[in-house]
């Protein structure tokens, strides 16, 4: 419940840009991520979300990491908009 409900809030944020991409869509988009996420999804890789430059965010993922491993792994840092340095 808190992957799906964070990740839509980071798809939602100002100035984000990103949309919801499969498992199935993102191996066929980027066939070579599959030396780091497997054949097969799982709970953390089921969707994704992606940026108009291609830029992959593993939102259930990050979730998943902050339930194991606690405040060091900080959803909130980690939704926040990056904004672009150029």
């Amino acid at each position: 419940m808190f992957d799906g409900y964070t990740g839509e809030v980071m798809r939602r944020a100002p100035g984000a840009e990103r949309s919801w991409i499969s498992f199935a869509d993102l191996l066929h988009r980027y066939a070579e991520i599959r030396k780091l996420i497997g054949n097969e999804p799982s709970t953390a890789t089921l969707f994704s979300l992606i940026n108009d430059a291609g830029r992959v965010t593993f939102a259930l993922n990050k979730v998943v990491k902050f339930i194991v491993n606690g405040l060091e792994d900080s959803l909130h840092f980690f939704a926040l908009p990056r904004l672009s340095s150029s």
